[in-house]
C-alpha cells in the first residue's frame, strides 16, 4: 500500500499535465462543435428543409483543420481519429460512471467497483450504445464535416483548353480549390469523391428533414448543457 502511496506522489505532476491537456482538448471541440453548428444555421443552402445540411465550410473549424492537414500523410489522421474517438469514448464511459443511471435528476442506479447492479449493467450498455451512434453522427457531420465527407481532396479550377484532357494547376495554385457539395465545376464532378458515411448520412437527412432538424438542434442543447455542467464544477 505504501509503495503505491509512492508510485501515486511520483505520477502526480503528470496526472496534473495530462488533466490540463484533456481539458484543452475538450475546449477544443466544443468550440469546434459550436462553430460548425453556427455555420450550418447561417449559411445551409437549404435550412430545415434538408436538416442544416452544410454544402461547404464557410467558418475555421480547429478540428476539421487539423485532420484535413494530417490526411496529407498517411496514416496521421488515422491515428489522431482513433485517439478522438477513444477520448469522447472514454470521457463517456467515466460520465456514466460517476453520474450514474439517472431519469431527469433521479438516481436509479449507481455504477460502483463490486457492486454495480445487472440492470444498471445493462443500461449503461445500452447507454454505450447509443453514445457510439451519436458519434457516428457528430464526428461526421458536425466535428470534422469536411474531413468526414471529402478528406483533402482538392480539384483544379480551371477551364480546359482543346488540347487538355483535365484541368493542370500546377502553374496556377490558386485556383487549387477543396472539394465540396455546392462546387460545381466539371473538374470537381469528375474528380471529387465522398465518404460513404457521409453520403449515407445526407441521404438520410434529406430524406427526412424532421430527424435532421433534431438532430442539429440537440447540438445547441448538448453544448449548452456542457457549458452549465462546467459552470457547476
Amino acid at each position: 500500500m505504501q509503495l503505491w502511496l509512492k508510485f501515486g506522489a511520483i505520477f502526480r505532476p503528470f496526472q496534473l499535465l495530462s488533466g490540463v491537456i484533456f481539458s484543452l482538448l475538450a475546449l477544443i471541440i466544443w468550440i469546434s462543435m459550436l462553430l460548425t453548428t453556427i455555420d450550418k444555421a447561417k449559411n445551409s443552402f437549404c435550412k430545415q428543409r434538408c436538416g442544416y445540411i452544410l454544402g461547404h465550410i464557410n467558418v475555421f473549424n480547429p478540428i476539421n483543420w487539423v485532420f484535413v492537414q494530417s490526411a496529407k500523410i498517411f496514416p496521421v489522421d488515422y491515428v489522431i481519429f482513433t485517439l478522438l474517438v477513444l477520448f469522447l469514448f472514454s470521457s463517456s464511459i467515466v460520465g456514466i460512471s460517476a453520474v450514474g443511471i439517472r431519469f431527469l435528476w433521479i438516481r436509479i442506479f449507481q455504477i460502483r467497483k463490486g457492486h454495480t447492479s445487472p440492470q444498471a449493467l445493462l443500461l449503461a450498455t445500452a447507454m454505450l450504445m447509443l453514445i457510439i451512434l451519436a458519434l457516428n453522427y457528430s464526428t461526421s457531420m458536425i466535428l470534422a464535416p469536411q474531413y468526414a465527407t471529402y478528406g483533402p481532396q482538392t480539384f483544379c479550377d480551371r477551364e480546359l483548353s482543346f488540347s487538355e484532357k483535365q484541368p493542370d494547376c500546377s502553374r496556377d495554385k490558386h485556383l487549387i480549390r477543396p472539394c465540396s457539395e455546392v462546387a460545381d465545376s466539371l473538374a470537381a464532378k469528375q474528380v471529387c469523391t465522398p465518404s460513404v458515411v457521409s453520403t449515407f448520412l445526407n441521404r438520410v437527412t434529406m430524406n427526412f428533414p424532421f430527424f435532421g432538424a433534431i438532430f442539429f438542434w440537440a447540438q445547441f442543447a448538448f453544448l449548452g448543457r456542457i457549458l452549465y455542467l462546467s459552470d457547476m464544477i
